[in-house]
C-alpha cells in the first residue's frame, strides 16, 4: 500500500513505522483509535538501511451494522412482535423497551442509535401496527437504518386487576390518582384506555371515631367484546391526628384596683379538625386559678409578671 512497483524482495522483510503508533517488521495493524487521522509512514530496508516515507490518511467509510428485531416485511409475526395498546402508547412516546431495541455494531467503536421515525395505524378493536425506523451512526458519521414492525392487539380483561385497599389519613384525597385505578398487565388504565372504559361509584360508611370508610365499586367495560367486569376497593381514612389550634395573640392586663393581682377572661383559640370531628377545649395555667362557665374561661388571682397558659383540644 505504501511501496510502489514490484521490484522489491519479500515485503515481510521491511520495517514499517507509523508515527505515534509503533514499528513492526512486515507491517503494523491500524485500529479504531487511528480512524480519521493523518500519519507519517516510514518503510525501512533493514539490510541496506534505506528508507522512504509517505503520508497515510486513515478514513472510516464503512457504515455500522444494525439488526432490528421484528423486521418490517416479515411474513410471520413472532409473539414478541405483538404488543398491546398500552405498550403501543408508550412506544409512540419514544419509550421502546431495551429488549426490543436493535443491536448496532461497528469495527471502529460503538455507534449511537436513535429513532428516526415512527408511523402507526391503530383501531381500538381491530388493533393495528407500528413501524419504527432506527438509525445507527458511527464516530465518522456513517449511518445505517433498519425498520421494525409491531402488531398491536386490543387489551384483554383477562389481565385486569382492581386496585387494592387503600389506607390513609383524614383530609387526604380519595381521587383514583391517589388511591389507584384498575390495571392491565401492571399498567393503570384511566377513564378510557384503548378499548377499555372505567367508571366507579362510592358508598361512604360511618366509622367509629372521626375516621371514614368508602366502599368503591369499579366497573370496567371492554368496548369491543361488550364484556363487563366489576370489583370493589375499600378506602379507609384514619383519624390519628388531633385538632390544629391557632392561639390568640399575647395579651397584657393590669391588676385590680384594690388588689395586686388580676382576674382575666381568656380568649379561646381557633380549632380545626381534618376529620370534621367535634372537640373539647381545656385551659391550664402555670399561675392563678382557672375556672370555666358555659365554655368560657377565666383565670383569677394572677400575680404580677408573665404567666403562660396552655390550650388543649381533644377530638371525639
Amino acid at each position: 500500500m505504501i511501496l510502489e512497483g514490484n521490484h522489491y524482495s519479500c515485503y515481510d522483510g521491511y520495517i514499517v513505522t507509523i508515527e505515534n503508533v509503533g514499528s513492526e517488521l512486515g507491517g503494523i495493524a491500524i485500529g479504531p483509535n487511528q480512524a480519521n487521522q493523518i500519519f507519517t509512514v516510514t518503510i525501512t530496508d533493514p539490510k541496506s538501511d534505506n528508507s522512504c516515507w509517505s503520508i497515510l490518511v486513515v478514513e472510516d467509510n464503512i457504515p455500522p451494522m444494525i439488526e432490528c428485531s421484528c423486521p418490517s416485511g416479515s411474513s410471520e409475526v413472532s409473539p414478541e412482535c405483538e404488543i398491546n395498546c398500552l405498550d403501543a402508547m408508550s412506544i409512540l412516546a419514544g419509550n421502546v423497551p431495551s429488549e426490543l431495541q436493535p443491536v448496532a455494531t461497528d469495527a471502529c467503536g460503538q455507534p449511537t442509535m436513535e429513532i428516526l421515525n415512527i408511523t402507526s395505524e391503530l383501531d381500538n378493536c381491530e388493533g393495528g401496527n407500528i413501524v419504527i425506523t432506527w438509525i445507527a451512526t458511527d464516530g465518522s458519521g456513517n449511518t445505517a437504518t433498519c425498520d421494525q414492525s409491531f402488531v398491536i392487539v386490543p387489551l384483554s380483561l383477562d389481565d385486569l386487576a382492581f386496585p387494592v385497599a387503600y389506607e390513609g389519613e383524614c383530609g387526604e384525597s380519595t381521587s383514583p390518582t391517589v388511591t389507584g385505578y384498575p390495571s392491565v398487565n401492571g399498567m393503570e388504565i384511566g377513564e378510557q384506555t384503548c378499548n377499555l372504559f372505567t367508571a366507579y361509584w362510592d358508598k361512604p360508611i360511618t366509622d367509629c371515631g372521626g375516621g371514614s370508610k368508602i366502599v368503591r365499586t369499579w366497573t370496567v367495560v371492554d368496548w369491543c367484546s361488550q364484556v363487563v367486569e366489576e370489583g370493589t376497593q375499600v378506602i379507609k381514612l384514619y383519624d390519628n391526628e388531633g385538632p390544629e389550634l391557632t392561639c390568640p395573640a399575647d395579651i397584657e392586663v393590669g391588676t385590680d384596683f384594690w388588689y395586686c393581682y388580676a382576674n382575666v377572661s381568656i380568649p379561646k383559640p381557633e380549632a380545626f379538625d381534618a376529620c370534621g370531628s367535634g372537640y373539647t377545649l381545656a385551659l391550664s395555667s402555670d399561675q392563678g386559678v382557672v375556672a370555666s362557665f358555659n365554655g368560657n374561661y377565666t383565670i383569677s388571682e394572677l400575680p404580677l409578671g408573665e404567666t403562660t397558659v396552655t390550650w388543649t383540644a381533644t377530638d371525639d
